[in-house]
């Protein structure tokens, strides 16, 4: 052989290939991040009434009917039991873990992990926030644990050839091709949906904007960031609100092109949900103690690691072979580019404008209370007065309960009438004095069994169709009975400052009986 000859064969090997993003590879990474859930489950508050209270809880407010008794109920059976309950949880996450790091078990971790993810997102998170309207990519929609059935399914492994049938077969499979050919299909929906949550109502102005980057959990020493961040969203109007659109868009519509835009959607994606996790979720808030998850910002990074690796190896790519070449979008994915945009911007014109501040409801709480002894359909009743000063009326959606009173109630209905039959919502006309008292609408408590003057107050949360959520104090007996230490130990009632529209209370000097731990006051408990 000629050195000419050893010179073209040398030329003619073909370049090392580099290193795929396997299947195998993502299953590992979602172990890991099980793992951390499940150690986060294990934290000293989990174990304890505040999870059911202040984590469970909450994800019902501004949720329909529908939505929110799952939560409530989910709520009180965990509250019921903390410990126990906390236990199965987080035994059942580092299950989950272990069994995607250990090869063989990879099936039916997966299997788990999906009934588990699902079985969390409806009654754990609420669908992530979906259905109330207020969900955003930024702030963590469509909810980690949702992604993480999504990306099980992405990494499913085959089953080999020579697999036993039956049961043993689970236990033999290969993880080492690319991710399921769907994956960029499934990256679009979730960017694009992204951008049309961002463009419902009240979501596409910058008090929202502005709002989801500093109304979230997150480290103290953030929050002057986010803080100034916020304020230039206030300033410059409604472009950045178009400018998050367009980007959302762009990531979601690249990942349906050729290998090199899918390539963009994937390295854009995965910085931008970086800079999410940071900015709307404050890293998960992981130092606080009382999270159960890092939320939906590293999800979205392995899922941006998944669409990568459906990417062919850049080695491969030929002009000759079309189905690996780079290509721009055709002519209908141009269209279909245009027609988005163009509907995006209608719908962001026309039907989820804002109600101009001048228009909307403007809501007053008054005179709540809780008759003492009194019972209604298995609980007791709330009553109070809402006063609407605004042009337009507002609509009183779902109730619910938080921190002491979660613990113990089993629910709250929301009640149209004395027999508390027919619609769960009840709604209040513009320029009126509306009495939620008993010959009308009310609410009922259900669990909390007959309470006597001096009981602790109750601690409900109203949900309006466009007011939000608004906080009430209940206190037993008569609207009178609501002290300074209530507020003081309790919370505050309405949307204002504590102390705000409660008549009988003397909001003038201190506290007689400043409480020392949280639900104490300077009364005794019934």
């Amino acid at each position: 052989m000629t050195e000419t000859d050893e010179t073209t064969e040398a030329r003619t090997d073909p370049p090392p290939q580099p290193q795929r993003i396997t299947r195998r590879g993502l299953q590992i990474a979602l172990g890991i991040v099980w793992l951390v859930d499940g150690a986060l489950q294990l934290q000293p508050f989990m174990f304890g009434s505040g999870f059911a209270s202040q984590v469970l809880a909450p994800a019902a407010d501004g949720q329909p009917g529908w939505v929110a008794a799952g939560v409530r109920w989910a709520a009180g059976v965990v509250g019921a039991h903390p410990a126990p309950w906390n236990t199965v949880f987080a035994l059942v996450q580092l299950g989950i873990g272990i069994g995607l790091l250990v090869r063989p078990t990879v099936r039916v971790a997966l299997a788990a992990s999906v009934g588990w993810a699902i079985g969390v997102w409806y009654f754990g998170e609420g669908l992530g926030g979906l259905a109330s309207g207020h969900a955003s990519l930024l702030t963590g929609a469509p909810g980690a644990v949702l992604l993480y059935a999504v990306l099980a399914l992405a990494v499913w492994p085959h089953r080999v050839e020579d697999a036993p049938t039956g049961w043993r077969g689970w236990f033999h499979h290969d993880s080492s091709d690319a991710p399921a050919g769907w994956t960029p299909m499934a990256w679009a929906v979730v960017w694009v949906g992204g951008a049309l949550l961002q463009a419902l109502p009240d979501q596409n102005t910058p008090v929202r904007l502005s709002t989801a980057l500093t109304g979230g959990d997150m480290p103290a020493w953030q929050m002057g960031l986010n803080q100034g961040l916020a304020d230039h969203v206030q300033r410059s109007g409604s472009q950045d609100n178009w400018l998050l659109l367009a980007v959302l868009l762009a990531i979601g519509l690249c990942a349906l092109g050729g290998p090199r835009l899918r390539t963009y959607a994937g390295w854009v994606g995965a910085v931008v949900a970086t800079v999410f996790w940071m900015l709307g979720q404050g890293f998960g808030d992981l130092l606080s103690g009382q999270a159960t998850d890092p939320n939906s910002g590293p999800l979205l990074i392995i899922f941006a690691l998944a669409v990568l690796g459906t990417v062919p190896a850049m080695s491969t790519v030929t002009d000759e072979d079309d189905e690996l070449a780079p290509r721009r979008y055709s002519p209908a994915m141009s269209s279909l580019i245009v027609l988005v945009v163009v509907v995006v911007g209608l719908i962001q014109w026309g039907t989820t404008r804002p109600i101009p501040s001048g228009e909307r409801p403007q809501l007053a709480l008054t005179d709540v209370f809780t008759p003492a002894g009194a019972t209604a359909d298995g609980g007791v009743p709330v009553y109070f007065v809402v006063t609407n000063t605004g042009n337009s009326p507002d609509t009183l959606l779902s109730a619910g309960t938080e921190f002491q009173t979660a613990g113990v109630a089993t629910g709250v209905s929301v009640c149209a009438n004395p027999v508390c039959t027919g619609p769960g919502s009840v709604t209040v006309p513009a320029h009126s004095r509306f009495v939620f008292g008993p010959a009308g609408p009310h609410l009922v408590v259900a669990g909390m069994g007959k309470l006597d003057n001096g009981h602790q107050p109750l601690q409900v949360t109203l949900t309006f169709a466009t007011s939000g959520v608004v906080h009430l104090l209940s206190p037993v007996g008569t609207a009178a009975n609501l002290s300074q230490d209530d507020v003081m130990a309790y919370g505050y009632m309405g949307n204002s400052d504590p102390g705000m529209d409660m008549p009988g209370m003397d909001m003038s000097g201190s506290p007689t009986a400043t409480p020392t731990t949280p639900g104490t006051s300077g009364k005794p408990n019934g």
